[in-house]
């Protein structure tokens, strides 16, 4: 039997808390993170809208940075559409592979709820780093 069969799944990932629960439908950054020995991530935004929209999306880019400061786009940005149906809340995700990225990257969401009366969005998301280049992650 392999060995890495015989591991907990949490050994071969590690969860850091991207942004913390913030409303406005502004860019917001999320926190710097170092990725160093990761070559992979999921970005996950839970999303609350509020005031009725019918439409609109919230988009999730990836940045990177090499001093935790000056942050650039990396990858293209993934957009999940705002509905009627949806307009309670949602989970907008981004997965990218970052074995390119410098050592730090951050998640920038920026919410744009459209139709309704005055809609807005708040929301908090974690980043599930994969590929640790030991184990257990740390």
């Amino acid at each position: 039997m392999n060995q890495a069969m015989l591991r907990a799944p949490q050994e071969f990932s590690k969860a850091v808390l991207s942004l913390a629960s913030v409303a406005g439908n502004a860019a917001q950054n999320g926190a710097g993170i170092d990725r160093t020995g990761y070559s992979s991530l999921i970005a996950d935004h839970a999303v609350s809208v509020s005031g009725a929209p019918t439409g609109g999306t919230v988009t999730l880019q990836l940045q990177d940075s090499a001093d935790d400061t000056t942050f650039a786009n990396f990858g293209s940005p993934v957009a999940t559409a705002i509905t009627s149906s949806n307009a309670g809340g949602l989970v907008a995700s981004l997965a990218a592979d970052v074995s390119g990225a410098r050592q730090y990257v951050r998640i920038v969401s920026t919410g744009a709820p459209t139709g309704g009366t005055s809609p807005a969005v708040t929301q908090a998301g974690t980043v599930r780093l994969y590929g640790p280049d030991r184990l257990p992650a740390l």
